[in-house]
């Protein structure tokens, strides 16, 4: 029986057999040039590191999760490119955790030294070879930190600038490579700054401590303390905080305070926490427009749900919800949820989605033709309107920046030829209208159908920068003096053709209204030498056009029944979808809840004051201020009402709160009513 026993007990304490595996392949962000707790862990070179595989294998232990085997393989200086060719045999064994860290600025698009196709292909690479001996392995990307000495004389202005940079390439491989997710471990470094509980390198706020060295590049002690604690919190799912801080622990060994360990323990913990880096935004459409909501959460492993008003929506299961032609029962709140494989869940903020009621509008002017002929349009034009013009009739031509009629910047719209003209024409009418100057009818770019000038058969504008959910019209005047027939066929965006009859043409101009932009925000406008029977011209034209941007927007009526998700068929303002006896209207203009009964038939107060005057007193709501007029009136029979300065007295009148006097005093045995009228402005 002994022996039994004996064979029983080893069987039980021997660990290795079951232990979680976790490989960390980096360079000096990795191993930190620091050999705490070497011996713990296995260094696949033979070199002795400990850094942060070390000191997360500390954690580990602290935290009771005495059975995971740490190894680390990390060389300084080098990419995930350099380990996947000169180290892939030490790689290629069977894990259950795979760090990748790649060079601090190969993930980055916005800097000379980044190189992020190679950055993807090595993460792929370096995946697919330790997936080939575990499937069930799950690769985790090191995010590392933003460096001072890049801020702000380097590549960028700040470190929040850099670590964006960062952040979007190594949450896009993540995602794209379907990942175990990344480990925010810069994103915890900028939390530590924005708290006060570190400082930047150089910088020299009342307490904190830096995390990085004094090359203001690597991390020093308490960066890498940082660094293990959101890996103990990113593979091992548990709580940082409870880590302990005092005697023997990794904290004393690395020297960071009690202090400051608790608050860089708190970091790792809110840093880890599964949260959303990218908010749903909400939007304003016009009926029939396109909807895109996205949503990203700061952790790839994970599925997404949207809802609408509260109920899930069908098959809507991506970070992206696209609603391709919005209707009046798609207006409401949405908003996703996101839930861990290993059940932590998390929502995001809740977006509106408002059917416009009306637009904003802004017009811009462009005459086509060539400055060098004499013809361009001057700024203001007489009649006070400020023209923009192109003059380079070939591909590339462009516009880096549009003035609006009123002579502001458009602050996003720019303007290229995407394909080229035949070239410029002088022969336009020599003529002024009382909205168009010579100038801008005078020249014009052609295009060449059966003609001899040139070869083009089309030539295209290409407007970018443009809002995807606004609608464009545009006015074309297109003419040749003292020719025949030459019709122009243009097109704009996705609406049917307009033709023009060019030759000999005064006045005459085409409208395509109500154009969508894609969803980048370009819009194309296409001339061509056809007519509406698609006969092929001798040449077509295109002297000026006129812009006009229509930007979808809601009145506040609209945009609180959007966020109170009034069922279809109830949003009317005079509806009463709970019952209650007030309208939407009077419940929109008090503040009340129109799906549940909370008295919003009346003011609050109605009182007498000290002279025998009625007094009415009423809380508004703060959103309908500017779309709603209140009226309060006196009666002494319920029929005849009035209102006015000469039968009241208004004592308070704020966006929300309202405050009026009878002037009439109440007389012994009489009677005296008030009531407040609202309508929509």
């Amino acid at each position: 029986m002994k022996s039994i026993w004996s064979l029983l007990l080893a069987l039980i304490v021997a660990p290795s057999a079951f232990a979680t595996k976790v490989l960390f392949v980096g360079n000096s962000f990795t191993h930190g040039g620091n050999p705490y707790n070497a011996a713990r862990i296995t260094d696949l070179n033979g070199n002795g590191h400990g850094g942060v595989p070390g000191i997360f294998k500390k954690l580990a232990d602290e935290g009771g999760f005495t059975d995971v085997a740490v190894s680390i393989e990390a060389v300084s200086g080098q990419t995930l490119q350099y380990h996947f060719a000169n180290k892939r045999a030490l790689i290629d064994a069977e894990w259950d955790y795979v760090v990748l860290q790649d060079h601090s600025l190969r993930p980055l698009t916005r800097h000379s030294s980044g190189n992020v196709p190679l950055f993807r292909q090595s993460v792929r690479d370096l995946a697919s070879l330790v997936e080939a001996r575990n499937p069930a392995v799950r690769v985790i990307l090191y995010e590392t930190w933003a460096r001072p000495d890049q801020v702000p004389s380097g590549a960028y202005p700040t470190l929040r600038a850099m670590q964006d940079d960062l952040l979007e390439n190594y949450a896009a491989a993540a995602e794209d490579f379907a990942l175990h997710g990344w480990a925010p471990v810069g994103e915890a470094f900028l939390r530590a700054l924005d708290q006060g509980v570190a400082h930047a390198p150089g910088s020299a706020p009342p307490g904190g401590v830096t995390l990085w060295g004094g090359d203001n590049y690597h991390a020093n002690n308490h960066g890498l303390y940082l660094s293990a604690l959101v890996f103990y919190a990113r593979i091992l799912r548990a709580d940082p905080r409870q880590l302990p801080r005092g005697a023997d622990s990794a904290a004393v060994a690395l020297g960071v305070g009690a202090t400051v360990a608790e608050q860089l323990q708190r970091i790792a913990w809110e840093a880890t926490r599964l949260g959303f880096l990218e908010q749903p935004r909400p939007g304003v459409v016009f009926p029939g427009g396109a909807v895109r909501f996205v949503a990203r959460a700061n952790d790839s492993n994970v599925n997404y749900q949207w809802s609408r008003n509260g109920a899930p929506i069908p098959a809507a299961s991506g970070r992206v919800l696209d609603i391709p032609s919005a209707q009046a029962t798609d207006a409401g709140l949405y908003r996703v949820r996101a839930t861990h494989r290993l059940g932590e869940a998390a929502d995001s903020a809740a977006a509106t989605l408002t059917l416009a009621t009306g637009a904003v509008s802004r017009t811009w002017l462009i005459d086509l033709g060539s400055a060098s002929a004499g013809y361009p349009t001057t700024s203001p034009a007489a009649d006070g309107r400020h023209w923009n013009n192109l003059s380079t009739a070939t591909a590339g031509g462009s516009l880096a920046s549009l003035l609006l009629a009123d002579g502001t910047p458009h602050p996003t719209a720019t303007l290229q030829v995407a394909s080229s003209f035949s070239g410029v024409n002088f022969d336009g009418p020599n003529t002024a209208t009382s909205s168009e100057p010579a100038t801008a009818r005078r020249d014009s770019f052609f295009v060449t159908g059966t003609g001899s000038v040139g070869n083009q058969k089309a030539g295209v504008l290409r407007f970018s920068g443009l809002d995807p959910n606004a609608r464009y019209d545009g006015t074309i005047f297109a003419a040749r003096a003292n020719v025949g027939t030459r019709f122009t066929r243009f097109t704009w965006g996705a609406l049917p053709p307009a033709f023009l009859q060019a030759g000999g043409n005064s006045s005459a101009t085409a409208t395509l209204s109500g154009a969508a932009p894609a969803a980048n925000g370009s819009l194309s406008l296409s001339v061509e030498p056809f007519d509406a029977a698609g006969v092929e011209q001798e040449y077509g034209y295109l002297n000026y056009v006129t812009v006009t941007e229509r930007q979808p927007t809601a009145d506040a009526y609209a945009v609180w029944t959007s966020r109170r998700m009034l069922p279809a068929g109830a949003s009317d303002p005079l509806d009463d979808p709970d019952g209650d006896g007030a309208p939407n209207l009077l419940e929109f203009a008090l503040g009340r809840n129109p799906l549940a009964i909370d008295g919003a038939g009346s003011c609050p107060v109605a009182i007498m004051d000290a002279e025998g005057r009625l007094v009415i007193d009423c809380l508004l709501a703060e959103e309908a201020a500017g779309s709603v007029r209140y009226v309060v009136e006196f009666s002494d029979d319920l029929v005849s009402w009035v209102s006015g300065p000469e039968h009241s007295l208004i004592k308070i009148a704020t966006p929300t709160r309202l405050r009026v006097r009878d002037l009439v005093p109440m007389t012994a045995g009489g009677r005296r009513f008030a009531r407040l009228r609202v309508e929509l402005r």
